[in-house]
């Protein structure tokens, strides 16, 4: 099929491309000069030279607003239990990144389905298409996919780098002790690189992402790129699959490890804000389960890129049997602490599942104009009733937040000839100070409510 065909069912491969939409080339699939390619495969006029510096603007300041409420989240749910709210982001994000490989499969999705996939690729992908500094490069020159590749492979030597200088700034015009200031360090470090991991295996696996046509392969991101030449050998070999084995495995592995070594030491204060963000929300015996996650969303966007090459619906089969077995094992463990964590997770994982499998369906020749708009009135209800519930809980986390946060302002105000210690904030946890070879850390233990 034709990717910018003008045919309504873009089904004739020897059709006339849509010029006015950008594509050109073999398939159609290249987009032309003003042009770039967008995470979902569909190509868009790039905008002036003004437009792409206020986007790189609005990202940064986006991406900013998201690290500091993810970092101040983690460490509020580090000092106090009930606080949910980084929980229930993760999950959000967890479900359109599994929303998004999804709809990546080789699923010939009707025009409407497109659409409400394109939701998901704004919400989950918005630093590729922000930004759009593709634009900066000519269409027809493969350096504009290469440079993003390299991109990508520096981004965790940047976001380090970031992170220790941020920290030390704020420790040199404010009285942030260095141990404080070294376990927020850490914290935004770990923060920053979980959430652009999905985009570097992204870009690292596209370089693998090859199109059989004839006698020759082309790559699925660009193809006036032929597949294994030398130019696209040397930046497949030599960038990606470093790329995706130091970064895209590396990452979560560093992680696991660096839990299993702390396993023992959850409850300490600097143990629980520089690495709450990926245990906290979980039970204790499923410190690890972040990790969990973050390797299944590996294995299904390279079940996605290497089924490419299967004939008929055996790649649908194989995706939509990941994630049957994914829902079964956590159900079986649980792994949050709260059930209705669990629940939304399921429900996240559920989702993409039953998407894919109205793929098959789609994939069908004889299925009617009738049954094609019912399933997809039935996928845009699913997902708008997922968001919606999400969206009550997430509400519900940041009310409870903030009547928290009123009560403890409300029980430090000294009335006239009161007892401060009568007004003292009531924590959910109490410090427990132990000596060590390096100084003291503080422990924090829960304390029993009382009746």
């Amino acid at each position: 099929a034709c990717l910018g065909a003008t045919s309504l069912e873009n089904e004739y491969p020897n059709g006339q491309c849509d010029d006015s939409g950008g594509y050109h080339g073999v398939l159609c699939g290249s987009c032309s000069d003003e042009h770039i390619l967008l995470a979902d495969y569909t190509c868009s006029k790039c905008p002036g030279m003004a437009m792409i510096l206020l986007s790189a603007g609005l990202t940064v300041v986006l991406v900013m607003a998201i690290v500091i409420v993810l970092v101040r989240s983690s460490i509020r749910s580090a000092t106090q239990k009930k606080s949910l709210f980084s929980i229930y982001l993760k999950i959000f994000a967890n479900y359109v990144q599994l929303m998004i490989l999804a709809s990546s499969f080789k699923v010939q999705w009707p025009p409407e389905v497109r659409k409400l996939f394109r939701t998901h690729y704004q919400i989950g992908a918005f630093s590729d298409q922000i930004p759009q500094f593709s634009c900066l490069f000519p269409a027809n020159n493969p350096k504009r996919v290469f440079s993003e590749l390299l991109l990508s492979a520096l981004t965790p030597i940047i976001v380090i780098f970031l992170s220790v200088a941020i920290w030390v700034i704020v420790c040199s015009i404010t009285n942030l002790r260095r141990r404080d200031a070294i376990n927020r360090m850490i914290l935004t470090a770990i923060v920053m690189l979980f959430c652009l991991h999905p985009m570097i295996v992204r870009r690292s696996l596209s370089m693998f992402y090859c199109h059989k046509i004839e006698d020759h392969s082309y790559l699925r991101t660009d193809y006036s790129i032929q597949c294994w030449k030398s130019e696209h050998k040397f930046w497949a070999l030599n960038i990606a699959l470093p790329s995706l084995i130091l970064w895209g495995l590396g990452i979560p592995t560093a992680a696991l490890v660096v839990l299993i070594k702390h396993r023992n030491a959850l409850l300490f204060h600097d143990t629980r804000i520089r690495y709450g963000f990926l245990f906290l929300g979980y039970k204790d015996a499923k410190f690890y389960w972040e990790l969990i996650i973050v390797y299944r969303k590996i294995i299904l966007a390279g079940l996605m890129i290497f089924s490419n090459r299967w004939q008929g619906q055996a790649p649908v089969l194989v995706g939509v049997g990941f994630l049957l077995a994914s829902l079964y094992i956590h159900n079986g463990n649980a792994p949050f602490s709260h059930a209705e964590l669990n629940r939304m997770e399921g429900l996240a994982i559920a989702l993409p599942a039953l998407s894919l499998y109205t793929g098959i369906m789609y994939n069908t020749q004889n299925i009617s104009n009738g049954a094609r708009l019912t399933m997809f009135l039935v996928l845009v209800l699913l997902n708008l009733a997922f968001t919606i519930y999400w969206i009550a809980f997430s509400c519900k986390s940041l009310l409870k937040k903030v009547r928290h946060k009123l009560r403890r302002r409300s029980r430090r105000r000294v009335q006239p000839g009161g007892d401060m210690t009568a007004f003292a904030p009531v924590l959910p946890f109490k410090r427990l100070h132990t000596g060590t070879r390096r100084g003291s850390m503080t422990r924090l233990k829960p304390i029993p409510e009382k009746i």
